[in-house]
């Protein structure tokens, strides 16, 4: 079965690749520079427009049609923003990506992912292993009309995160603690050419990939685990689901292991959040705990608990 797998993966990676090299002709170097179309990578969160960026790629679709017009691949985001390219006239969706490299994949969709009334929607990303990962991969969406005659235009490429980044942070817990975090409905793909119900692109699928991260243990009174990326939840989702587990030793040999049940807001495809509880918060007669939002700063969501709410009525008054 695993053989099938893999023979299937392989095929569509080789589909992929032949539709590469059919369209790098399509979309050739403008060698005077005075014409053609010219692509600027710049970075929603200022912080991230310093970190390494690798395997630069542009892919160009007909906005019409949906069909793969050109692929071109870089050396650095720089040489990238540097070159201008000729493109008959025409709608064209121009997608940028960065840092897809292993563990990263990217292919073609099945015909079952794609829906009816998408026209382009041909991109899937994934991930082959969530441990491994040390930085975010990036995505950038623009759709562009070129006219007719020509002439030359620069367009900024917004790009954004394809991972969310969260940091949990537990105040006041006691040394040699274990911590245990298991992310339950974070997606299999992630969709960079559709929109969302918002009119953004950048979409997650249905399909959950339960993740369970290698324990933490913590040897300060203030426990943190850095930052964690993961696939964003499920499109059809409203809440992260998260199960936190605290197993700790009594005198030394008595083990004793706490489940709890983090309800939190959704995690979206480049967001930054950070869960801060309390160790003193964490009681065994409290197994569920219903997290609120609140402005750490213009790129980063805080997820705190205030406490249960006996009556939700109540706070909607």
């Amino acid at each position: 079965m695993r053989t099938k797998r893999k023979t299937a993966k392989w095929l569509q990676t080789f589909m992929l690749m032949g539709c590469i090299a059919i369209a790098f002709s399509a979309c050739k170097k403008d060698k005077d520079g005075d014409n053609g179309l010219r692509v600027n990578p710049t970075w929603e969160i200022p912080s991230e427009d310093g970190h390494e960026m690798k395997n630069p790629k542009m892919w160009v679709f007909n906005a019409e049609t949906g069909s793969l017009v050109a692929v071109n691949a870089y050396n650095t985001v720089a040489e990238l923003a540097s070159q201008n390219f000729d493109l008959p006239g025409g709608k064209y969706k121009i997608l940028v990506t960065t840092n897809l490299t292993a563990p990263f994949y990217i292919r073609q969709a099945t015909r079952g992912e794609i829906p009816s009334d998408i026209g382009v929607g041909n991109i899937v990303i994934g991930l082959e292993d969530n441990k491994m990962i040390k930085n975010n991969a990036y995505f950038g969406m623009n759709e562009i009309i070129i006219n007719e005659d020509g002439g030359r235009m620069t367009i900024e490429s917004p790009m954004k995160g394809v991972l969310s980044n969260v940091n949990l942070f537990i105040g006041d817990l006691p040394t040699d603690t274990e911590v245990k975090l298991h992310f339950n409905n974070t997606a299999l793909n992630f969709y960079p050419t559709r929109k969302n119900r918002d009119g953004e692109y950048g979409v997650t699928g249905n399909e959950i990939k339960l993740i369970d991260l290698d324990p933490f243990f913590n040897h300060n009174i203030n426990f943190e685990t850095g930052d964690i990326y993961l696939m964003p939840i499920i499109q059809s989702d409203k809440n992260t689901l998260i199960q936190l587990d605290i197993i700790r030793f009594e005198n030394n040999y008595n083990k004793v292991e706490t489940e709890y049940e983090l309800i939190a807001p959704a995690m979206k495809p480049g967001g930054k959040y950070e869960i801060k509880l309390n160790y003193h918060d964490l009681l065994p007669s409290r197994p569920t705990m219903h997290l609120e939002k609140t402005k750490i700063d213009d790129w980063t969501e805080g997820w705190v608990y205030k406490g249960e709410i006996l009556n939700p009525e109540e706070k909607k008054k």
